[in-house]
């Protein structure tokens, strides 16, 4: 692919959480790598790589589709963002890059399953239905992770990238209505509905898959299970 960035010689072994850069410093990388500076963009790709590596890999099977997903949003956000002006005109770096990376994989998705699903609504649809087995799901071994990995994996789309980008990276409600594209005031209804329907998805997957008695799902264990995944995964 020309133009290609050599995301995973850059990010390998390197940890999103290593590094904490304010909202601030963001804007100035990305607008410094828009300027040519080559430095900050390895920079902004170390920082984001990561995150986004985990954000694909929950939803995919292989892990050069994952590979190539990571690319792609960064190619397209420095496409979009030459369009849109300076970085800083958004509200957050972030937001706006996981809002790329979520328009990145439904149209892989809709490209790929085209010939059996012309129309695939995200607001429905899960990753399971169209890709049953997750790179995230084989590397858990303790059964509560991989019931919680697969629980996730089994909610409609949309709701699988609001919890992950509240559990998994800390996301604000302002920061999760520009990903997903929501008024702000909408958020926390979708984030509480988004959770019931990964709490029914949890008692399923444990009774039906895994044989064992569904553990109790309060926000507290949702943070301490998406902790643990997140240091597994980076």
């Amino acid at each position: 692919m020309p133009g290609k960035i050599p995301v995973l010689r850059i990010v390998r072994g390197i940890s999103a959480m290593d590094v904490h850069r304010s909202n601030d410093s963001d804007h100035e990388l990305l607008s410094a790598w828009q300027g040519g500076d080559r430095r900050a963009g390895d920079l902004f790709i170390r920082h984001y790589g990561p995150s986004l590596a985990r954000f694909f890999r929950n939803k995919l099977t292989t892990p050069a589709d994952s590979h190539d997903l990571v690319q792609e949003t960064f190619l397209a956000l420095q496409r979009t963002s030459r369009r849109t002006g300076p970085a800083a005109a958004m509200t957050s770096v972030r937001a706006y890059l996981f809002s790329i990376a979520r328009r990145v994989l439904c149209a892989h998705l809709r490209k790929k399953y085209k010939r059996t699903s012309e129309a695939l609504d995200f607001g429905s649809v899960c990753v399971k239905q169209l890709e049953p087995t997750s790179m995230s799901a084989l590397l858990m071994r303790r059964r509560e992770l991989r019931v919680f990995i697969e629980a996730l994996r089994a909610i409609p789309l949309d709701d699988q990238v609001l919890l992950e980008a509240k559990y998994f990276d800390a996301m604000s409600v302002r920061e999760i209505g520009v990903l997903l594209g929501l008024p702000e005031p909408v958020v926390p209804g979708r984030l509480q509905r988004a959770k019931g329907r990964l709490r029914q998805k949890i008692e399923e997957v444990s009774v039906q898959s895994h044989r064992m008695a569904p553990p109790e799902v309060g926000d507290d264990a949702l943070e301490l299970w998406a902790q643990e995944i997140r240091a597994r995964l980076v």
